[in-house]
C-alpha cells in the first residue's frame, strides 16, 4: 500500500514538473524574440529621435 502510494505521488510530481518545464520553454521561445524585437525597435526609435 505504502509503495503504491509513493509511486503514485512520484508519478504526479514528475508529471507536474514536466508540465512546468513545458510552460517555461514555451514562454522562453515566445518571450525572447519578443523582447529582442521590442529592444531593437526602441533603439531604432531613439536613434531616429536624436537627429
Amino acid at each position: 500500500m505504502k509503495e503504491e502510494l509513493e509511486r503514485t505521488v512520484d508519478a504526479a510530481l514528475i508529471h507536474k514538473v514536466q508540465g512546468g518545464l513545458r510552460l517555461w520553454t514555451a514562454l522562453v521561445i515566445i518571450g525572447l524574440p519578443l523582447v529582442i524585437a521590442v529592444q531593437t525597435l526602441a533603439i531604432i526609435m531613439l536613434l531616429h529621435s536624436s537627429h
